[in-house]
């Protein structure tokens, strides 16, 4: 993963301690979808360093977080903003959904790109045609040219999806249990004998 900075979080980690710190002082730090997306992505990266033995979560300034930042609620409300972010995911990577990304992106590679071009289908294969200026600009062309199939996976999977046919009444809704059959089949596939022993509710049954 890229070591380049974030834009809204600071990231650091003096043994055995990980400190991310929101860093929007001005603002008194209030939440953006950018800034929730690279505090998880931080947590991971903070998880995944077998030297962290425990995250320290603060604010820069006087304020540790003023709630969602309002301006960033408007904009959404009038169908704006926020739309990037899956973007800016599907190249960065998210380690706590397990979304790779794709080599050599990193936080500000990515939010430079997709500042400009907003989304992984309009930014050109050829780094000749790139209308921004980023380090490294034709090394990260040629690695998204040859993933853009997977950058578009890692988008889709960042995506809220908001038409999945879910039922909007509870008692459709409840968890009824394991369906047994299935799992069972699914143990003898994998080889797992000791998963099978897991479930403590099977589907149609009262334990």
């Amino acid at each position: 993963m890229s070591e380049e900075a974030y834009e809204q979080i600071l990231y650091s980690v003096e043994d055995p301690i990980a400190t991310i710190t929101l860093n929007r002082p001005e603002q008194l730090n209030a939440w953006t979808d950018r800034m929730g997306a690279e505090v998880r992505h931080a947590f991971a990266r903070a998880e995944q360093d077998p030297s962290v033995v425990a995250i320290i979560l603060t604010g820069a300034g006087r304020g540790f977080c003023a709630g969602a930042d309002l301006k960033g609620l408007q904009a959404i409300s009038a169908g704006e903003g926020g739309s990037s972010i899956p973007d800016w995911l599907g190249l960065m990577g998210d380690p706590a959904d397990g979304i790779p990304g794709i080599p050599g992106f990193g936080a500000k590679s990515a939010a430079t790109v997709l500042a400009h071009y907003e989304r992984i289908e309009d930014i050109p294969d050829d780094a000749e045609k790139w209308e921004v200026a980023v380090r490294g600009a034709k090394r990260l062309a040629a690695s998204l040219a040859e993933r853009r199939e997977e950058a578009l996976l890692y988008k889709r999977l960042a995506t809220l999806a908001e038409d999945a046919p879910i039922s909007r009444r509870l008692a459709e809704l409840e968890w009824k249990g394991v369906p047994r059959g299935a799992f069972e089949d699914f143990c003898v596939e994998m080889n797992a004998d000791r998963l099978r022993t897991r479930p403590r509710r099977w589907a149609g049954l009262i334990r």
